[in-house]
């Protein structure tokens, strides 16, 4: 029970980053009001995945940790236009 809490409460961090690099990938770095569609179904797409128990919730948890691990080093290097 505490690790499906745990999972769901990383899902929105992850589902935000998810969003924003979603919205970089489509636009760059100019994506301008696209995050207001992309950030809200990455968050809803993390949250479902957190809930469905198609897979142990330890291992929901450890890949919602992972993915903001991950997430929070590629927005570190990412680097804006000179």
């Amino acid at each position: 029970m505490w690790f499906i809490f745990g999972a769901v409460l990383a899902a929105i961090p992850v589902g935000y980053g998810l969003g924003v690099l979603a919205a970089w990938l489509i636009a760059g770095y100019n994506f301008g009001q696209l995050p207001l569609i992309t950030v809200p179904l990455g968050i809803v797409a993390s949250i479902i995945f957190a809930l469905v128990p198609f897979l142990k919730a330890r291992t929901r948890f450890a890949i919602m940790v992972g993915g903001l691990v991950v997430l929070a080093i590629v927005f570190f290097f990412m680097k804006p236009p000179s």
